[in-house]
């Protein structure tokens, strides 16, 4: 099965080498490229030119149940997504920033419907 063109609920979160949050934001997005050459590249609904390029991990997408979905810092509403990720990065000491999939189902948004 092909992802490219599905669309994809995105949460994101980067974590500092002193263990500070730096940035927390969740997309909706679609899947532009899926290989393991260049990873899986998503691109926010919104906005084309917000790509993020994830690890190529097919397994950290997972599918999404029925319903809508809060975005926490948008505000905003998301209906029937195909497929839920989520993803920690983490800069070690050596100033490289590692990544790591964490469970997809975000805490605090169940869905409706």
């Amino acid at each position: 099965m092909s992802l490219v063109g599905k669309r994809v609920l995105v949460g994101l979160t980067k974590i500092d080498r002193d263990g500070t949050t730096v940035e927390r934001r969740q997309m909706i997005a679609r899947v532009a490229e899926c290989s393991a050459e260049a990873g899986i590249v998503v691109r926010a609904e919104e906005d084309p030119a917000d790509e993020v390029r994830l690890p190529y991990s097919t397994e950290s997408l997972v599918p999404a149940p029925v319903g809508s979905f809060r975005l926490h810092d948008a505000e905003r509403e998301v209906v029937s997504p195909d497929f839920m990720t989520s993803w920690v990065f983490e800069e070690g000491d050596d100033g490289i920033w590692r990544a790591r999939s964490e469970d997809a189902r975000f805490p605090g948004n169940a869905a409706k419907g």
